[in-house]
Protein backbone atom coordinates (compact mmCIF):
# COMPACT_ATOMS: atom_id res chain seq x y z
CA UNK A 1 0.00 0.00 0.00
CA UNK A 2 1.70 3.03 -1.07
CA UNK A 3 0.91 6.49 1.39
CA UNK A 4 1.97 10.10 0.10
CA UNK A 5 3.91 11.85 2.95
CA UNK A 6 4.46 14.93 3.35
CA UNK A 7 8.01 16.09 4.92
CA UNK A 8 7.82 18.61 7.53
CA UNK A 9 8.16 22.23 5.73
CA UNK A 10 6.63 20.72 2.30
CA UNK A 11 3.72 20.76 1.27
CA UNK A 12 1.23 19.06 -0.64
CA UNK A 13 0.53 18.67 -4.58
CA UNK A 14 -2.14 20.70 -6.13
CA UNK A 15 -3.52 21.47 -9.58
CA UNK A 16 -5.55 24.22 -10.60
CA UNK A 17 -8.69 23.01 -12.15
CA UNK A 18 -8.84 25.36 -15.13
CA UNK A 19 -5.27 25.69 -16.71
CA UNK A 20 -3.88 22.27 -15.00
CA UNK A 21 -0.90 24.09 -13.55
CA UNK A 22 0.51 22.02 -10.99
CA UNK A 23 1.60 23.82 -7.31
CA UNK A 24 2.83 23.07 -4.10
CA UNK A 25 0.96 24.39 -0.83
CA UNK A 26 -0.31 23.77 2.58
CA UNK A 27 -3.44 25.29 2.86
CA UNK A 28 -5.34 25.55 6.33
CA UNK A 29 -7.95 27.63 8.23
CA UNK A 30 -5.50 30.23 8.12
CA UNK A 31 -5.18 30.65 4.60
CA UNK A 32 -8.59 30.62 4.10
CA UNK A 33 -8.84 33.07 7.12
CA UNK A 34 -6.44 35.53 5.65
CA UNK A 35 -8.64 34.95 2.03
CA UNK A 36 -11.73 35.79 3.97
CA UNK A 37 -10.01 38.89 5.29
CA UNK A 38 -8.22 40.08 2.42
CA UNK A 39 -11.98 40.02 0.37
CA UNK A 40 -13.05 42.43 3.27
CA UNK A 41 -10.36 44.80 3.25
CA UNK A 42 -11.38 45.24 -1.07
CA UNK A 43 -9.09 45.09 -4.03
CA UNK A 44 -5.80 46.05 -2.42
CA UNK A 45 -5.74 43.26 -0.12
CA UNK A 46 -7.12 40.97 -2.93
CA UNK A 47 -4.36 42.14 -4.78
CA UNK A 48 -1.11 41.77 -2.63
CA UNK A 49 -2.65 38.36 -1.44
CA UNK A 50 -2.80 36.71 -5.06
CA UNK A 51 0.33 38.19 -5.69
CA UNK A 52 2.42 37.00 -2.24
CA UNK A 53 3.41 33.70 -0.87
CA UNK A 54 1.69 31.45 -3.34
CA UNK A 55 4.10 32.06 -6.12
CA UNK A 56 1.30 29.70 -8.59
CA UNK A 57 2.47 30.59 -12.40
CA UNK A 58 -0.78 29.72 -14.45
CA UNK A 59 -0.30 28.43 -18.05
CA UNK A 60 -1.86 30.31 -19.98
CA UNK A 61 -0.69 33.58 -18.49
CA UNK A 62 -4.14 34.69 -18.72
CA UNK A 63 -5.79 31.43 -16.51
CA UNK A 64 -9.13 32.12 -14.55
CA UNK A 65 -7.71 30.66 -11.80
CA UNK A 66 -5.07 33.85 -11.06
CA UNK A 67 -8.25 35.64 -9.27
CA UNK A 68 -8.38 33.23 -6.95
CA UNK A 69 -5.33 31.91 -4.23
CA UNK A 70 -4.40 28.51 -3.48
CA UNK A 71 -6.39 27.64 -0.64
CA UNK A 72 -9.20 28.18 -3.18
CA UNK A 73 -7.57 26.29 -6.22
CA UNK A 74 -6.37 23.29 -3.62
CA UNK A 75 -9.50 22.70 -2.68
CA UNK A 76 -11.32 23.22 -5.63
CA UNK A 77 -11.47 20.30 -8.35
CA UNK A 78 -14.28 21.36 -10.20
CA UNK A 79 -13.18 23.55 -13.49
CA UNK A 80 -16.98 24.78 -14.33
CA UNK A 81 -17.10 25.50 -10.19
CA UNK A 82 -13.50 27.11 -9.99
CA UNK A 83 -14.35 29.30 -13.30
CA UNK A 84 -17.33 30.56 -11.65
CA UNK A 85 -15.55 31.18 -8.24
CA UNK A 86 -12.73 33.04 -10.40
CA UNK A 87 -15.40 35.26 -12.15
CA UNK A 88 -16.94 36.46 -9.15
CA UNK A 89 -13.64 37.70 -7.49
CA UNK A 90 -12.85 39.43 -10.69
CA UNK A 91 -16.41 41.15 -11.13
CA UNK A 92 -16.23 42.09 -7.55
CA UNK A 93 -12.61 43.10 -6.99
CA UNK A 94 -11.36 44.33 -10.28
CA UNK A 95 -13.98 44.80 -12.92
CA UNK A 96 -15.90 47.89 -12.23
CA UNK A 97 -12.93 49.32 -10.25
CA UNK A 98 -10.36 49.31 -13.47
CA UNK A 99 -7.86 47.62 -10.92
CA UNK A 100 -5.38 45.83 -13.48
CA UNK A 101 -5.66 42.90 -11.05
CA UNK A 102 -3.22 39.94 -10.44
CA UNK A 103 -0.09 40.70 -12.28
CA UNK A 104 0.56 38.43 -15.20
CA UNK A 105 4.13 37.58 -15.43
Amino acid sequence: MMHDVVLPGEGTLHQCAICGVVFTGRYGGSAKKRWAEAQQKGTDAVTELLQGADGITHEPQDCPGRYLPGCVLAKENDRGRAEVLAAEVFWRFFNSTGAAGPEVT
